[in-house]
């Protein structure tokens, strides 16, 4: 009885203990200069020789990229999210590109 109570309290203590540790780390996270971020999304997709003649607009906040703009197809749809997606900085995307077809 007594090891069970031990051991409760052990597991109790240890998840306290983690939950913590996840609440300090992100306390010490280095903010997002969402303008850098928001730089290298529209420069990546204005490298690209699909989608850089797209108008889409790339904003973003908290490192979550908010896309907006139209495309023809999913396909493309799919590919400007996957070029953001592999942006250093982005956190996030925010899908909004509406299918024109």
């Amino acid at each position: 009885m007594i090891k069970t109570l031990l051991m409760a309290a052990m597991v109790a203590t240890t998840a306290i203990s983690v939950s913590g540790c996840a609440q300090m780390s992100r306390m010490f996270e280095a903010p997002v200069d969402d303008t850098a971020v928001a730089t290298k999304v529209r420069a990546a997709l204005a490298a690209d020789r699909e989608v850089g003649a797209l108008k889409i607009t790339a904003e973003s906040t908290q490192g979550t990229v908010r896309l907006k703009g139209e495309v023809k197809n999913m396909a493309t749809r799919r590919k400007v999210e996957e070029l953001v997606r592999g942006v250093q900085g982005v956190k996030g995307v925010d899908n909004q590109l509406v299918i024109t077809g």
